[in-house]
This record gives structure tokens, C-alpha cells and sequence, in this order.
């Protein structure tokens, strides 16, 4: 919930970090997750370009969300479908994610072929366009996944696995809804954190207007 709650700040204040991976999250002593090194963030108002957004091709970048790295790739003379399978079938984590919440490849290539499809941003390979249309979910992405991580490493704990089958039908709904490869399928962490926590401070005090705004996910 503490980690949710800080993409939700993000998502509030207009700020994407672009760069959330285990090296970037530090614990302090009361165990609250805190998010380091904004060296790659954005200010959603600020003027952002394709070349700000440029960057080398690497499929495997787990914090990069799989319509990031189509875009990319597609701007930089790479062929959708080579993309879209190298995705589906060699980023690791996109194979943790159907171990971790049961989604099937089929499903997922499915949903990514979609989006492509349907997007003239990313068929265009205009990063900046396509930032302004889904920059919520670029570090949602990168908190699901990362909370999908540590649910696969901790399930080797039986004590974990018990606590796990509580709240798993609360839990996984929206990490699948975090997770999904595609955008437009895609939850914020605002929306997530209205879900599992609706009595957070940061609903009460701010979350509201924005759920009236974007709605709230429909998990």
C-alpha cells in the first residue's frame, strides 16, 4: 500500500519517475518504501519532445512498460511484429507476470497487438504524443511489476504463501490490471490505491477529483 500510495503522489503531482526498479526503491526503518533518484523524471506540463524520450533498444528493461519500449523501438526503424514477439517472448518479467497472476501469452500478444494497431502515436513512432496520452500508467507499470517480483521471491515462504491466499482476491485483480501490457487496459496508481485503500489519506485529501476525472478502473 506505501509503495502504491508514492506512485499515487507521482500520479497527483504530475511526475513520472521512468525509472522505478529495485535499485531505486530504499526501506527505512519503519519498513516504508521510498522512491529514489529522479534523474530521468518528466513534469507532465513541461514541454517533452521524442528526442528527450529516445532511448537504446533493450526489450529487457523491466521499470519500462511494453508500449514504452514498442514506441521506441518503432522510431527507431524497428519492425512492430519482431517487437511485439521479443516482448511477449523474451522480456523476463512479461513471463513472470503470466507465472505470478495466471495470464496467458496468447493474451497478452493479443492485447499488444491491439494497441498497436489502434494507436497512431505509437504507429507513428511519436514518443511524445504517446506520452502525453498514457503517461499515468508508465510508473504504475513499473510498481506492478515490481510488487509482482516480490510476490514470486517471497512465495518461498510458507509463512507468505498463507497471508498470500487472504488477500490474493483483492490483490491480483489489480496487479493484473497494473500489469497489463497493454495501456489502454492499464490502471494508475491513484485508481489502485482507490481500490485496495479507499480510506487512505491521499484518496480522502486528494484522490477524489481524480477518480471523478479518469473513473476508477473498473476492477
Amino acid at each position: 500500500i506505501h509503495f502504491i500510495e508514492a506512485g499515487a503522489l507521482l500520479n497527483l503531482f504530475g511526475i513520472v519517475h521512468r525509472d522505478i526498479h529495485q535499485g531505486n526503491i530504499l526501506v527505512d526503518d519503519e519498513d516504508v518504501p521510498r522512491i529514489i533518484d529522479f534523474n530521468l523524471a518528466i513534469p507532465v506540463h513541461s514541454v517533452v519532445t521524442d528526442k528527450k524520450l529516445q532511448h537504446s533498444y533493450n526489450v529487457n528493461t523491466a521499470q519500462e512498460p511494453p508500449d514504452s519500449t514498442l514506441v521506441n523501438a518503432i522510431m527507431l526503424g524497428y519492425n512492430y511484429d519482431r517487437v511485439i514477439n521479443s516482448i511477449i517472448d523474451k522480456k523476463a518479467i512479461i513471463k513472470k507476470i503470466r507465472n505470478v497472476l495466471g495470464v496467458s501469452s496468447e493474451e497478452q500478444r493479443a492485447s499488444l497487438e491491439k494497441f498497436y494497431l489502434e494507436s497512431k502515436s505509437v504507429k507513428a513512432g511519436n514518443s511524445a504524443l504517446w506520452f502525453s496520452n498514457y503517461w499515468r500508467t508508465i510508473d504504475s507499470w513499473a510498481i506492478g511489476v515490481n510488487i509482482v517480483d516480490l510476490v514470486s521471491k517471497l512465495s518461498l515462504w510458507p509463512e507468505f504463501v498463507s497471508t498470500l491466499k487472504k488477500n490474493r482476491s483483492k490483490l491480483f485483480p489489480v496487479l493484473k490490471r497494473l500489469c497489463a501490457v497493454s495501456p489502454t487496459r492499464r490502471i494508475d496508481c491513484v485508481q489502485a490505491l482507490n481500490y485496495l485503500a479507499p480510506n487512505s489519506f491521499i484518496i480522502r485529501k486528494y484522490g477524489k477529483p481524480w477518480i471523478a476525472k479518469v473513473g476508477d478502473g473498473g476492477i
